[in-house]
């Protein structure tokens, strides 16, 4: 029900471990119910730890406007919110016989903590809404995802997955309950738009696991339907 950004296989895992929540905005295309959300991410240090929850939330657009504040779009008005404790998951797979690749990079945004090739493991996560919580959606509306998961082990760390997918403006972070949002850019540069790895759909079929030639093939569909929105490019602000 939007353009779908997919992760990015090397790219960067940004912490969004509770009470770090990240966000990330998308139009939709199709008005009807948001049945499902599906995304990806990984484990600091290739740890995994035990996720009881996804603190999930939609929110309105606050877009990037002409003045002074803020200087980049963000999450507006919660439209909907839910703790999503039924969730599944599994590990994404290379094509085989694709050699091993180099490993993803770590970054928490909270701390301003960047490590490059920090592991190797990426995982793909699916939650199906009960009916009774689906959200109707609009064609045209600029939406915001929100995403926070809540880790038992005090010393593990989930991060979203970064995409390759570039869509309208920056992701943002923020901590729970004040929520300053502060926008995004990729290290190590930090010159490059950052945004994360999702797909919000009405069906109720896992949508399948995505190699790095899916992403290629995908990539060049959309080019081909002309479906690929343009993307605001700026630099950091000073």
């Amino acid at each position: 029900m939007h353009y779908p950004q997919w992760p990015c296989r090397t790219g960067w895992d940004v912490n969004a471990t509770f009470p770090v929540t990240l966000a990330d905005d998308w139009q939709c295309s199709e008005t009807g119910m948001v049945r499902d959300i599906h995304f990806w991410g990984s484990w600091l240090n290739d740890e995994p730890g035990t996720i009881t929850s996804f603190t999930l939330s939609i929110h309105a657009d606050i877009p990037d406007p002409d003045g002074p504040d803020p200087l980049y779009s963000m999450p507006g008005e919660v439209l909907w919110l839910y703790e999503a404790t039924d969730f599944a998951s599994a590990e994404a797979v290379p094509d085989s016989p694709a050699p091993t690749p180099p490993g993803e990079g770590w970054y928490d945004p909270s701390t301003a903590t960047v490590i490059p090739e920090n592991h190797v493991a990426y995982y793909q996560y699916h939650v199906y809404l009960p009916p009774e919580v689906w959200f109707e959606q609009e064609q045209g509306t600029i939406y915001w995802l929100n995403i926070s998961a809540h880790v038992v082990e005090a010393e593990k760390k989930w991060g979203w997955k970064s995409s390759k997918i570039h869509w309208n403006d920056d992701a943002v972070w923020g901590e729970d309950p004040t929520f300053v949002w502060v926008d995004m850019f990729e290290p190590p540069d930090f010159t490059q738009s950052l945004d994360l790895a999702f797909v919000i759909t009405n069906m109720t079929d896992d949508i399948p696991a995505v190699s790095e030639w899916g992403l290629l093939v995908m990539v060049l569909l959309g080019l081909t339907a002309g479906t690929i929105m343009y993307r605001k490019f700026r630099a950091v602000p000073a």
